[in-house]
């Protein structure tokens, strides 16, 4: 579970930068649940494609989720968890279909750890 908590929020521990976990167990079953741990990218919450803005200044492209794109600018949450502001008109976007959250997470896992993730990720309603 601490791996989770790099990036999710459970129960108010944690970073907020995917999606919150608290209620995960309503919305997902144990075979999806399974499924988010072992294959991320094959479904992705929405509001969390990965999204690569790259200024036209030439600094550091920065990557995370976009909170908002309907005015001038491009509102980001980057992977460090901070709020990240470009004009549209001064950086390019790019969307990938793939997860931030790595494959192979649970590879280090026993079955028996797993299943004790999987209970306890079913728990949280």
């Amino acid at each position: 579970m601490a791996a989770c908590l790099t990036c999710h929020v459970v129960r108010g521990e944690g970073r907020n930068i995917g999606p919150e976990l608290s209620q995960v167990g309503a919305r997902l079953k144990r075979d999806a649940l399974f499924e988010s741990l072992v294959e991320p990218s094959k479904a992705i919450s929405q509001g969390y494609t990965t999204v690569t803005l790259t200024p036209n200044d030439g600094t550091p492209p920065q990557t995370g989720f976009l909170l908002d794109e309907s005015g001038d600018a491009f509102v980001l949450k980057s992977v460090t968890g901070e709020t990240v502001t470009l004009a549209k008109s001064s950086a390019n976007v790019s969307r990938a279909p793939v997860s931030l959250m790595p494959e192979g997470l649970i590879q280090g896992l026993t079955a028996q750890e797993l299943a004790d993730l999987l209970a306890y990720l079913s728990s949280l309603r």
